[in-house]
């Protein structure tokens, strides 16, 4: 039985598996077997996963009817026997010493859940364009217990950046919803369970964005509805799970949700989007009592440009729509700006 069960979800990722995978085998930990689960790609991506099983004898091969990436990883949670879990996407790259190094965090600390940080790619027309650093840090969170510096909803809501212990997911019957952003409601459902979290400095994985027809660049429209099932769920972690009504716990929740609507208002612009579409999200979003609340917790400590959260309680919806037409565009023709402009 493998020490660690690597699960790949993979849907027409042809171009970007091989390199993917290679990564994947070049890890310095050898003790894994990849579950690679074709969910029903028509691009030839299937034919790429045989021949890495025929090649490596570690992976093997999974094949479902298109279900989407949270049927994917539940299938392969079914079927792995790992001590314990790590998800990659299929067209990202993971760095040589990942697995080793929250294996180690993980057995020290004796963690549920080890987390490191990674870097974000900016790809334009294919090629590295910029990237972004989104730390990890040294420490142990034991739960309840104070919030550790340096913790984010950046580090709490991918699955790719964290090794799972197997038993921990079982025991407490834990699987990827049928919703999109399955990923950030697994997370906040875990980090609940967890009684102990490690975490190491480590940037292990390379989150690449910009890739033509990949679903990070799609409007969706229920894109608010999401944002605020995603605020829900975090209050819920903060305030219920860990017990912290403090204050560096509302910043946390204000600066991740402040972040997202920007990005909603920003992402009604998009070529796609009616005009009826936009103006009712940018009413929602003025008449959003959350967004006035968090807005107010948004400071100079924040990881979120306090102006962003000033321009959020404004009565007047017109500077917030200026700004975020301009950053839209700025969006379309620099992607990788967009963040920076926004802190």
């Amino acid at each position: 039985m493998e020490v660690i069960s690597v699960i790949v979800p993979i849907y027409n990722v042809k171009n970007d598996l091989r390199a993917a995978m290679e990564s994947l085998r070049a890890q310095s930990f050898g003790d894994f077997r990849a579950w690679l689960v074709d969910d029903g790609s028509t691009d030839g991506s299937g034919a790429v996963c045989d021949e890495l099983a025929r090649e490596d004898a570690r992976f093997c091969v999974l094949r479902q009817k298109n279900s989407g990436a949270h049927a994917a990883r539940n299938t392969a949670l079914a079927n792995c026997q790992g001590e314990y879990v790590y998800f990659m996407d299929a067209d990202d790259l993971i760095e040589r010493e990942t697995l080793e190094r929250l294996l180690q965090c993980a057995r020290q600390t004796d963690a549920d859940i080890a987390v490191c940080g990674y870097q974000i790619e900016y790809r334009r027309a294919g090629h590295l364009a910029d990237c972004k650093s989104v730390p990890g840090f040294d420490g142990i969170m034991a739960i309840p217990g104070a919030l550790p510096d340096g913790l984010t909803t950046e580090l709490i809501f991918p699955p790719w950046n964290k090794l799972y212990r197997r038993s921990f997911l079982m025991r407490y019957n834990l699987h990827f919803p049928a919703t999109y952003w399955d990923d950030t409601i697994f997370n906040t459902e875990a980090f609940g369970y967890a009684r102990r979290l490690g975490f190491i400095r480590y940037s292990g994985y390379r989150y690449i964005k910009g890739r033509a027809g990949a679903e990070t660049a799609k409007f969706r429209p229920d894109l608010l509805e999401k944002r605020r099932a995603e605020l829900t769920a975090l209050e819920r972690l903060v305030y219920e799970k860990w017990e912290i009504p403090t204050l560096d716990g509302t910043r946390m929740i204000a600066d991740c949700y402040v972040r997202n609507l920007w990005g909603c208002l920003t992402a009604s612009f998009m070529p796609q989007v009616s005009r009826q579409k936009r103006r009712q999200i940018f009413s929602e979003v003025a008449h959003d009592s959350a967004a006035r609340h968090y807005a107010a917790f948004i400071t100079k400590q924040a990881h979120l440009a306090p102006g962003m959260g000033m321009l959020l309680r404004c009565p007047f919806i017109t500077p917030v729509y200026l700004v975020s037409w301009l950053l839209a565009h700025i969006r379309m023709i620099a992607p990788h700006g967009f963040d920076r402009l926004k802190r």
